[in-house]
């Protein structure tokens, strides 16, 4: 109950945050009764860091309030981790046992999204790991669950938790994932603290470029008739993957598609003549490629292969339509508009200068503001 109550504060800004913590203290401090007590206390369990729940304890003991004797939470002990992988890598299951001393095991099921970089989804559910496991075993057989250690697991869900703890337009996360943040913070602390790995450099342009020659060697791509288009395409595709999401070029599902197609290519690319045209046949090429690379099943192959042509309709409108080009797309075509040469370092300085001095009307003109905004 506190955990759902808490949820309704996430993903506020600091303003009303703010002003949903004043309104709760005092609403608590008011009723000053036992049960106000025990709320508090869950609160301050439950609560971000950012809040500070100790003045409203103070004043509650202040005032005499004291807790039932009957409050008192049994030991609660951890009990494994198990992962589960789709074989198509869009989501990770995390699964964590729990268990209260003298109460049947529970779990915590965690869904991580690669594709977004958080944590989508949190549920804790009464039915002990191997039973839920069975279950999602019964369902489908595109998940492969394994045991991980405790620290794996704090590492695994450390960086995702953050990121869906941000303040979000529009919150990616699930209902269950609101009224159980709570309680999953008071469950993490059971595990140990995550080890912070050191954050590597994405690979270079020479890694980027023997995996296009790879591509290029292969059966795959030996259809392709166009080999200079083949190969830039096949590098934007490199690009996308290693530059956006988890950085694994050979992970490609019915959604990294829709990304790419719908989202990717339009906001970023400022296609060479005929590159349009090709991006479908090449793609195809790169998913069969990447699909061997893999060992994925056909019908996975096929699933992905498939996305293509359903996404294939918004590509065209999408690589037509200025107002979905990203900014530095939309100046490097002004540039290219007015006969700047976009190699010529001198050339591209004169021209900023002079699209800074422009109006803002004009300069909306080349750059749409971002939908909301403008």
């Amino acid at each position: 109950m506190v955990s759902a109550l808490l949820g309704f504060a996430l993903n506020l800004d600091r303003e009303a945050a703010a002003e949903f913590q004043r309104r709760l203290r005092d609403t608590l401090v008011k009723v000053g009764s036992p049960a106000a007590l025990l709320y508090t206390q869950a609160i301050a369990d439950q609560a971000p860091a950012g809040w500070d729940v100790t003045p409203w304890l103070d004043e509650l003991r202040r005032r005499g309030v004291q807790q039932p004797p009957w409050a008192m939470l049994p030991r609660r002990a951890f009990l494994g981790a198990w992962k589960g992988t789709e074989l198509l890598g869009d989501q990770d299951l995390i699964i964590l046992g729990f268990m209260y001393e003298g109460e049947p095991a529970e779990s915590f099921q965690l869904m991580i999204d690669h594709n977004l970089g958080l944590v989508k989804d949190a549920i804790l559910l009464p039915v002990p790991p191997p039973q839920l496991i069975a279950t999602w075993r019964e369902r489908t057989d595109e998940i492969d669950f394994r045991a991980i250690d405790s620290q794996q697991a704090a590492n695994e869900i450390t960086a995702p938790l953050a990121h869906s703890d941000a303040l979000w337009l529009d919150p990616p996360w699930s209902d269950d994932f609101r009224s159980h943040r709570g309680l999953l913070r008071t469950h993490l602390r059971l595990l140990p603290v995550p080890t912070v790995e050191e954050r590597l450099e994405p690979p270079g342009e020479e890694f980027r470029q023997e995996l296009v020659a790879e591509f290029m060697r292969s059966s795959e791509a030996a259809s392709l008739q166009d080999r200079e288009l083949t190969e830039l395409v096949a590098s934007r595709l490199v690009d996308f993957r290693i530059d956006l999401g988890d950085g694994d070029v050979f992970r490609w599902s019915p959604i990294v598609v829709e990304l790419l197609l719908v989202d990717w290519y339009p906001r970023k690319t400022l296609p060479d003549e005929g590159e349009v045209e090709n991006v479908p046949e090449i793609l195809r090429a790169w998913i069969r490629y990447a699909g061997q690379r893999r060992k994925l099943p056909e019908a996975l192959i096929s699933e992905t292969l498939a996305a293509v042509d359903q996404w294939l309709p918004e590509f065209d409108k999408g690589m037509a339509d200025a107002s979905r080009f990203g900014p530095a797309k939309s100046i490097v075509a002004a540039m290219k508009a007015e006969g700047v040469d976009v190699t010529d370092s001198v050339a591209l300085k004169r021209w900023m200068d002079d699209f800074n001095r422009r109006s803002l009307e004009e300069r909306a003109a080349i750059i749409p503001p971002f939908p909301g905004l403008g």
